[in-house]
């Protein structure tokens, strides 16, 4: 022997020593199952968000330059719609929760005399302190009712006091405000009915260029017809729920 030792390293039983490839795939497993749960996390995060409100469009944000209106105005769901029908064609929706006269019927005359109004030909809408008053006389072309506007400012200032709407594709025009009546029988009062007219029909280039109106609406089935509305009382101010209805009814017109 030449006196060398060796030392010999003690192998311990039980223990096993990792391999790479072990290692490599429990830390696959382990992103796998992390991205189970980072997913199903996700999901539950989005199906707890608060629901994302829906945009309105108010009657403000509509194009206002648009001299043509859009149709507006209902008469409800809830009422039962009348129809009435002239012999001369002239016909109209309105709901039940307005009065008709009829001037032809003498079950109906007490109330045109009341208000000192003809009620040959005449028609009588009533609603509350509001009535809508309807004439038709035969056509004359030598009646004159209208007018021109002489700028955009005169238009634009008769628009702002009347609501715009069609009746068979003509464009019209109903004033927001009422005449008293009381107003209107007054012995001091020297205007005739035609300077009080409500409704307006829109005739674009009427006279050398300007656009104008004519209060009379002219030449329907043979007859020309005015609307004037009325207040029971001094307030002449039409609320909007009966301005609504009665452009409604308007826009059922069928001449």
């Amino acid at each position: 022997m030449n006196g060398e030792s060796t030392t010999a390293t003690p192998i311990t039983p039980g223990i096993n020593v990792p391999t790479r490839a072990k290692t490599r795939k429990t830390l696959i497993v382990l992103f796998i199952v992390l991205g189970i749960l980072l997913g199903l996390g996700i999901l539950l995060f989005i199906e707890n968000l608060p629901p994302m409100p829906v945009p309105t469009i108010s009657k403000g944000d509509a194009d206002t330059n648009n001299e043509t209106p859009a149709p507006t105005g209902g008469l409800g769901n809830s009422e039962v719609k009348e129809t009435y029908l002239a012999p001369t064609g002239f016909s109209f929706n309105y709901p039940s929760t307005w009065k008709l006269y009829d001037g032809s019927k003498s079950s109906d005359e007490a109330i045109f005399i009341k208000y000192s109004l003809d009620r040959e030909g005449g028609l009588i809408l009533e609603k509350g302190n509001d009535f809508l008053y309807i004439d038709s006389v035969d056509t004359n072309p030598e009646t004159l009712s209208s007018g021109i506007f002489t700028d955009e400012t005169d238009k634009a200032n008769f628009m702002a006091t009347r609501s715009g709407f069609l009746i068979e594709g003509g464009t019209f025009y109903l004033s927001k405000s009422s005449t008293s009546i009381a107003e209107f029988n007054s012995p001091s009062n020297d205007s005739g009915i035609y300077s009080i007219i409500s409704l307006s029909e829109f005739i674009e280039n009427k006279t050398n260029g300007y656009d104008g109106h004519d209060d009379l609406i002219k030449n329907k089935s043979g007859k020309d017809y005015y609307f004037v509305k009325f207040s029971k009382t001094s307030d002449t101010e039409t609320s909007d729920t009966n301005q609504s209805e009665l452009v409604a009814m308007m826009q059922t017109i069928k001449w």
